[in-house]
């Protein structure tokens, strides 16, 4: 009997310590966690045939939609680690890129306007476009670096304003032909400067 009940104390006092020691990690999990929601456009140039004579290659100007959401913690006042899921629309198609994400701020007085740096890596999904017969469409690489201001609300949170360069890679496969499985490849890379306005908080 005393056995067993020196083995229920050592047990109990196992999980209180463990208790213990989940509860700093949620605590700063709760007080670092950082939200950065934006929504702005994607500019830039695409090559287009000249219509009128079959010569040479015109350069029209588009403009995109995008928004994205980034999720970290801050590590330090300076740094915060975390991913970035958003919606970039494009002339053709539509990419939803999943990146990992960093952010390094200069300055740590929240009450005066910050600079930030990001760099988000990783890949665009095409989850939202439609296939054509015998289509298959894929992802590829993405990366947007950028540079930012923080600028302070009375709420408590920030205004953000980021300019940067944006890269996403995309191809698709087209069967042509049943008999000799003729296939068309294409393969787009689009290459913006990216403007966003957001909050962060």
């Amino acid at each position: 009997m005393k056995n067993k009940f020196t083995l229920l104390l050592l047990l109990m006092m196992g999980y209180t310590g463990i208790a213990q020691d989940k509860k700093p990690l949620g605590k700063f999990l709760r007080e670092n966690y950082v939200n950065q929601t934006e929504i702005g456009f994607l500019l830039g140039r695409q090559g287009q045939i000249n219509n009128q004579n079959w010569v040479g290659v015109q350069q029209k100007g588009y403009q995109s939609l995008t928004a994205q959401t980034f999720n970290g913690i801050k590590l330090n006042p300076h740094l915060i680690v975390g991913a970035t899921v958003g919606v970039d629309w494009y002339q053709t198609f539509q990419v939803v890129p999943i990146m990992a994400g960093v952010r390094s701020i200069l300055g740590s007085n929240k009450d005066k306007t910050r600079m930030y740096f990001g760099m988000d890596v990783g890949k665009g999904f095409v989850w939202l476009n439609d296939e054509a017969n015998l289509q298959t469409i894929k992802g590829g690489l993405t990366f947007n670096p950028s540079v930012g201001l923080l600028i302070p609300m009375k709420s408590g949170s920030s205004l953000t304003l980021s300019a940067g360069y944006k890269y996403t890679s995309l191809s698709s496969f087209q069967d042509t032909d049943f008999v000799y499985g003729t296939t068309i490849l294409r393969e787009d890379i689009y290459k913006r400067m990216s403007i966003r306005l957001g909050v962060s908080f």
